[in-house]
């Protein structure tokens, strides 16, 4: 016994099924984007971390990008190259000579474990939505 496949129809059915599911993942990126851009920019607002100049929680945004395959979900500091991000949030020796030891407050790369649940419940509720 033997199979064949027509490849330009295996893509075809691909391509259809791409088209179908593009918006819907994009949908669904995009909700859980918003989740975890909101938690950051709530601890950046004085929860965890103070607000001085604002330059830090202004950085802070979120963008979704076709890549190879699919599309690509990016929260982080995308609007501003801010040096002092990732030192606010792990903690570490800064300033000259490395004399000043900042604490880690862990604004941001602790918020997706944080919001698994409600990561899982976005994705639950798309699924539901797409199989009802």
């Amino acid at each position: 016994m033997s199979v064949k496949h027509n490849l330009d129809q295996v893509q075809r059915m691909i391509d259809k099924a791409n088209k179908r599911l593009g918006p819907f993942v994009e949908d669904t990126l995009n909700q859980i984007g918003r989740k975890i851009l909101s938690k950051v920019q709530t601890n950046l607002s004085g929860r965890v971390l103070q607000k001085r100049s604002g330059r830090l929680h202004g950085a802070w945004g979120m963008k979704i990008e076709p890549i190879a395959g699919g599309i690509r979900l990016t929260v982080g500091a995308i609007n501003d190259n801010v040096p002092y991000d990732e030192i606010h949030d792990k903690g570490g020796k800064t300033g000259r000579g490395h004399k000043t030891k900042i604490p880690a407050r862990y604004y941001y790369s602790k918020v997706p474990e944080e919001q698994d649940a409600a990561i899982d419940r976005i994705i639950t509720n798309k699924l539901k939505r797409l199989f009802n």
